[in-house]
């Protein structure tokens, strides 16, 4: 079995809530089921505004004493603000974290170094630094939020500098994953990146901002665009560019990696597309486009 390998996710951002109303703030602002989130466990969650658009996404890591929210710097000040704004008289602490650092190991046994079931979420600690398995999927390893200084910690153990975020951001696109990069803030439907289908949503827990509106989207059934892993001959281009087929758009790109990336797509338009056999190119680049589990179930 390989070694694990290990990285510095540098477009981190950590916040920390505590406070007796925690809980219960939180269950009522993010679409994730706080109640039911077990202590020492970590779930995806998201931010919407009140049209059910995405604000923000990032797991949450419930602790003994409150929660630790793992966001995307993207996001972070809007996060930060919203949450401050709806805090009202709650007695609830925010307080951003900007001494400490995401990290992630994935490959080889990753979990089991640290003490850990290879179970999506499940959580723990390693030298008095938060540890949790991927909430996606166990097979993008573990996370560990931690300080500056244990960078070093990880560079002994790798072998070699934590600066591989191309591996990491490969493994992720590799099995289909989609990221924060995948999601445009203001613009994005939750259903349409398959945050439900990663446990992201709950559609059971009651009220949250913007839950109208992504209640009645899942009643509704299968949506016209979707995210979707994509695969081309050569290097992606950037996000934004069109991906064509019969010289009619179909979709555009969000983030990629080398040959692997992430589009939205309109799905119909790709089925008709594919059973009419013609080929579809992004920047002149053919493309393979999978359609994923989560639009498939709808």
């Amino acid at each position: 079995m390989s070694a694990p390998r290990w990285t510095v996710l540098p477009q981190r951002r950590v916040i920390c809530i505590t406070g007796k109303d925690a809980p219960g703030f939180l269950q009522g602002i993010v679409t994730a089921d706080i109640a039911a989130l077990p202590a020492q466990h970590a779930c995806l969650s998201l931010l919407l505004n009140a049209q059910g658009k995405f604000l923000a996404d990032f797991f949450i890591l419930r602790t003994g004493d409150g929660y630790l929210l793992d966001t995307d710097a993207r996001f972070h000040d809007t996060l930060l603000q919203k949450l401050t704004l709806y805090r009202l008289r709650a007695a609830v602490d925010i307080v951003p974290q900007p001494d400490r650092r995401v990290f992630a190991g994935w490959g080889g046994s990753v979990a089991e170094e640290f003490g850990l079931r290879e179970q999506a979420g499940f959580a723990g600690f390693w030298q008095d630094c938060p540890v949790f398995v991927d909430p996606r999927l166990a097979a993008l390893g573990v996370r560990i939020i931690a300080d500056a200084a244990w960078a070093g910690v990880v560079a002994e153990q790798a072998g070699a500098p934590p600066d591989n975020v191309a591996g990491y951001e490969t493994l992720c696109l590799s099995h289909g994953i989609p990221g924060s990069a995948d999601a445009i803030p203001e613009k994005t439907l939750a259903l349409e990146n398959g945050y439900d289908f990663f446990g992201a949503i709950s559609f059971t827990k009651g009220c949250y901002i913007g839950q109208e509106v992504t209640a009645r989207s899942k009643h509704r059934g299968r949506l016209r665009k979707y995210l979707c892993p994509v695969a081309g001959e050569s290097a992606l281009p950037p996000p934004g560019t069109p991906i064509l087929a019969a010289e009619i758009e179909i979709g555009e790109m969000r983030s990629a990696c080398g040959h692997l990336g992430m589009a939205l797509v309109h799905v119909e338009r790709l089925e008709q597309i594919r059973a009419e056999g013609n080929p579809i190119l992004t920047n002149n680049i053919l493309l393979d486009i999978e359609i994923p589990k989560w639009a498939i179930q709808k």
